[in-house]
């Protein structure tokens, strides 16, 4: 005699939340749910034995990325925090004029990428900071798998940096409003989202005698 089980249904693992404000992101720092919620807050802990914790109070938490280990938070306060499973934040830098945080980048190196406006800062595991300024404001950014090259997708396309280096960063130009930037596991492909409703992707060289292709998605 076959018995046939009943099917499990995914409706049975998930539980109802309200986070009492708009999520901006949700991540698992350290193997703990986390909301990093509109109003400032980010929310830590399963249902039932969460906790708000206040990190950039009235002025709202504007962007957050996250890695295994933490989350990071821009605020409208002009702070970057970051929050383990601990619960406990961190700042790791304060604007002087409090000027909005418009992206963040986590790398899981310990490396840290902020951008106000045309200025972009990265923050390496041992704290010391490096700037550089755009001609156009920075709208997404995103650090390469190994945490040493920052994308940074702007106005006409994307700029990629390396920090810790004296050069100038590599422009991968492509008229329109880039909005976002992601990069590929390898490090070989970087891919830009844009308003004008399109993807934009560029494969980078693996040897000197290769030049940059050009990927189009659009619709």
């Amino acid at each position: 005699m076959i018995s046939l089980a009943t099917p499990a249904s995914l409706t049975q693992h998930v539980t109802p939340l309200d986070a009492g404000s708009h999520v901006i992101a949700a991540a698992w720092p350290g193997g703990v749910p986390a909301l990093a919620l509109a109003d400032g807050a980010v929310m830590l802990g399963v249902p039932g034995l969460q906790r708000r914790i206040d990190v950039h109070g009235g002025a709202g938490l504007l962007v957050a990325a996250s890695t295994p280990g933490r989350l990071v938070t821009g605020g409208g306060d002009g702070r970057v925090c970051s929050l383990g499973a601990t619960g406990e934040p961190a700042e790791i830098h304060r604007d002087p004029k409090g000027g909005w945080i418009d992206a963040v980048a986590a790398s899981p190196t310990g490396s840290v990428a902020w951008s106000i406006g045309k200025r972009v800062t990265t923050c390496d595991d041992k704290g010391r900071l490096k700037t550089i300024e755009l001609s156009s404001t920075a709208q997404g950014l995103a650090w390469f798998p190994k945490g040493y090259r920052l994308a940074i997708a702007h106005y006409n396309g994307a700029s990629l940096w390396f920090p810790n280096t004296q050069t100038p960063p590599e422009f991968l130009e492509w008229k329109g409003a880039h909005l976002d930037v992601s990069i590929s596991v390898d490090g070989r492909f970087v891919v830009t989202s844009m308003q004008e409703l399109a993807l934009h992707g560029w494969r980078l060289p693996s040897k000197p005698t290769e030049k940059v292709a050009h990927m189009r998605m659009s619709g």
